[in-house]
């Protein structure tokens, strides 16, 4: 289950220049874009977007108390964090410092020994060495910790972006969350470079690469101040790399020039916080203060070879994770809390992001062998993760961090009923639309209007990411030689046909749906992209998400119900026989049907026994606007552990465990669903549309079966060896004058009788001796009678 969604939309109240696209155009209007002069601002970042630093709160009691540092000749400590936030904001501030002829030193905490921010045990080392102590990334709600400083006549400057609690500490806070600057989405050490600026902005500037590394890797909003922070970094970057961005960037495979945002997210940023997460920080520091290649070098590849043990790493939690989530009630979850003795804290938020991004639920993944375990917490968009814990604040230890993602500490024995409380609490404070994943894009754009000049012209819209994504565009388009590629067939090449405009694609991650794709139109969202090979540019789409066809045609994907219906009748009519009870199960309406969907996106699943009744069904519902409110599974059950709304079309195997509601259509609930047999889930009827499928009605009677033996004898009077079961009841039907289903349920009645026999494998159907037989001797003739009463069929 997928929803689609348009970002944002507004029409353009400004007259398009001649020198920008027409998808350009309405793509900045749609984001809010009001005038021309205020389009090339955004398109053009430059250092008239930077604000005053003065305007933070508290910087200027911080700029005074650092001159006055300086003046004394005292030594000032900057107190950094293990990610690559807090690393950059402390290689910038010490970097800028030193510059200035600041006696500083730097203390980045463990991850693994001390834990985020601010320590009793760091801070009694600190004083010991410095007359101030200046915290990046980190300190805005260390109350306690502050005032134990200042106790140890340590003088305290705390710089954070974190959400403060009711009171600062007691002593200058900056932080652009307090007060009023206009830039709210700074970074850790996007406040340490205003805090820079504030002291000598041309020396700033320098080190504007560091804020940018930082910006973009702690997915804060590429906008304002954000994005030009962002977009001057990156070109100092690509123009005069530091040893350690140079070093870095050639052991990610990164050729010089050609860093963006998207490399450096997604090669840089892992790699610098590697250090932090499976060994230490301080390598990522020492790296960004390196003041040659050859310093560098050895820095960078061992940062490398960590990320690689980081990834191992990764891995082996989530498959523990996904070991723990076979028991785990899924469907009925608001969150997943997991833990794990062994795994290691350091890792466990980026594994904790691959389960969202896979179950679409908030996630908490906890590590320690001990009492008290470390957890990292990731959320989905509708989710405030961070104000759920503080509703929670009296089963934590510790906790901290921002709306998507944050950290806790807690003891084992609270992790039940923190696991149910949070449950709780977002239950009750979230709707339950929220917890169906969602794809979104900013303009519906047909193949016909791409371009390599389109291309180019939204590449101005660089560095996108947060508040800036990437521009993605809705067609609606068949895909079709799609083929599995990549190292095992991870992902999905394809090429989109829309009219007479046919475009190659890749699709990421999506290799498994190889054969699950139908050349039936559908949306796509896609991104245009400029695919060089071989000396040659040509177009090529980056393909975000592909939904489901409109419902009322879900059911034209190119399955052939003849063949299913021969596999659906094969199985319930023969080889679950002895198993199945045919109760008529309570009805329900199509009316109560939608109220189940509306109300919830999980746990009702609908079981059709013919395509007729199906496309009947769809066509209620999409009349009624409730497309997009189940998925449909032809042939099968579905297999999605969240158990979102379906409707499975003759579905063979047992039916799907997790759900609380299964309708049944056009067959008896026994015979759809006989998987729920001796469960506690309520098995339902459906009216109004059509109760009973075509072919029940057709089963064979006994006159029936008479004309299909005699039939069977006919056509063994010649040799014969049929291909496949279907063929042969094809080949019946036409000579006995019953249906394709009949006769193929009635070879069944005659084999059980000993008149026939079959093996479609070895593609062989023979006369036994003929010994009179009863037909009501044999269990599937028995079943067959059973069924035609339930059709309102004589036997």
């Amino acid at each position: 289950m997928l929803n689609i969604r348009c970002r944002a939309q507004g029409e353009p109240r400004w007259a398009r220049p001649y020198d920008m696209s027409e998808p350009l155009w309405r793509l900045l209007a749609a984001r809010g874009v009001q005038s021309e002069a205020e389009a090339r601002a955004f398109l053009h970042p430059s250092e008239d977007d930077l604000l005053d630093p003065m305007g933070l709160s508290g910087m200027a009691e911080a700029v005074r108390r650092i001159w006055r540092a300086k003046e004394a000749g005292e030594t000032v400590c900057v107190w950094g964090d293990y990610d690559v936030d807090g690393v950059s904001a402390a290689a910038l501030l010490s970097g800028v410092f030193r510059a200035l002829g600041i006696d500083v030193f730097c203390h980045i905490p463990s991850r693994h020994g001390e834990g985020y921010g601010l320590n009793e045990a760091g801070i009694r080392e600190v004083a010991g060495r410095a007359q101030l102590l200046i915290t990046v990334d980190c300190g805005v709600n260390a109350h306690a910790l502050v005032a134990l400083a200042r106790d140890l006549k340590l003088d305290v400057v705390v710089t954070d972006h974190h959400r403060p609690g009711e009171q600062p500490p007691d002593c200058p806070v900056v932080n652009p969350l307090l007060g009023g600057y206009a830039n709210r989405a700074l970074c850790g050490a996007g406040v340490a470079f205003k805090l820079a600026s504030a002291l000598d902005a041309d020396l700033a500037r320098g080190f504007i690469d560091l804020a940018a590394l930082a910006t973009v890797a702690d997915v804060v909003s590429l906008t304002g101040e954000n994005r030009a922070i962002a977009a001057l970094g990156i070109k100092a970057m690509n123009d005069h790399p530091r040893p350690g961005i140079a070093q870095l960037m050639a052991v990610s495979g990164i050729a010089p020039g050609t860093l963006g945002a998207g490399k450096l997210a997604f090669q840089l940023g892992p790699r610098l916080n590697a250090g932090g997460r499976v060994g230490s920080a301080r390598r990522a520091l020492d790296l960004l203060a390196a003041p040659t290649p050859e310093a560098a070098h050895p820095l960078a590849e061992e940062l490398d070879r960590e990320n690689s043990v980081r990834r191992a790493l990764e891995r082996t939690i989530l498959s523990d994770a996904e070991e723990q989530l076979k028991t785990y009630d899924l469907a009925r979850s608001r969150v997943i809390v997991l833990s794990g003795d062994d795994w290691n804290p350091g890792v466990i938020g980026l594994a904790a992001s691959r389960l969202v991004e896979r179950y679409h639920l908030p996630t908490v993944l906890l590590a320690g062998a001990g009492e008290v375990l470390t957890g990292s917490c990731r959320s989905i968009p509708d989710v405030d993760i961070f104000c759920c814990l503080q509703a929670l604040e009296r089963l934590l230890a510790r906790y901290g961090g921002h709306r998507q993602a944050a950290g806790l500490t807690i003891e084992r024995g609270r992790i039940e009923a923190f696991r149910a409380e949070l449950g709780r609490v977002i239950a009750e404070s979230t709707d339950p639309g929220a917890f169906v994943p969602s794809a979104e894009y900013d303009l519906e754009l047909p193949l016909e209007e791409l371009s390599l000049e389109l291309v180019d012209q939204l590449e101005l819209l660089e560095p996108t990411g947060c508040g800036n994504p990437a521009p993605v565009f809705l067609t609606h388009a068949a895909p079709v030689e799609a083929r599995a590629v990549g190292r095992d067939g991870a992902h999905l090449q394809l090429t989109l046909a829309q009219g007479g405009e046919r475009i190659k694609g890749i699709w990421f991650g999506a290799g498994a749906l190889r054969g699950e794709l139908s050349a039936l139109a559908r949306p796509v969202l896609y991104v245009p992209r400029a695919n060089a090979w071989m000396n040659r540019v040509s177009l090529q789409l980056e393909v975000k998400a592909i939904g489901a066809p409109p419902l009322a045609r879900a059911l034209d994907e190119g399955a052939e119900e003849e063949r299913l219906l021969h596999a659906f009748l094969t199985q319930r009519l023969y080889n679950k026989r002895e198993t199945l009870a045919l109760p008529m199960a309570e009805p329900i309406g199509v009316e109560a049907l939608c109220g189940l969907l509306a109300a919830s996106p999980r746990g009702t699943l609908v079981a059709a026994a013919d395509f007729a009744g199906a496309r009947a069904l769809l066509n209620e519902l999409s009349a009624r606007g409730m497309d997009g409110r189940l998925d449909v599974c032809v042939g099968r059950w579905p297999d999605d552990a969240r158990c979102f709304n379906a409707l499975a079309v003759l579905p063979e195997g047992d039916a799907a465990r997790g759900y609380e509601r299964l309708a049944v259509l056009g067959a008896p609930a026994g015979l759809l669903a006989g998987g729920f047999a001796g469960t506690k889930h309520q098995l339902t009827a459906l009216d109004g549309v059509k109760v009973c499928a075509q072919w029940v009605r057709e089963l064979p009677d006994r006159d029936m079966l008479r004309d299909l033996y005699r039939a069977v004898r006919a056509l063994l009077r010649r040799p014969y060896a049929p291909k496949h079961p279907q063929v042969a009841a094809r080949e019946l039907s036409e000579l006995s004058h019953l249906t394709p289903a009949a006769a193929h349920a009635g070879l069944y009645a005659l084999r059980e009788m000993d008149l026939i026999d079959f093996h479609w494998g070895e593609r062989a159907l023979t006369l036994r001796p003929f010994a009179k037989a009863e037909p009501d001797d044999s269990a599937v003739f028995r079943l067959l009678k059973k069924l035609r009463a339930w059709g309102g069929v004589g036997a």
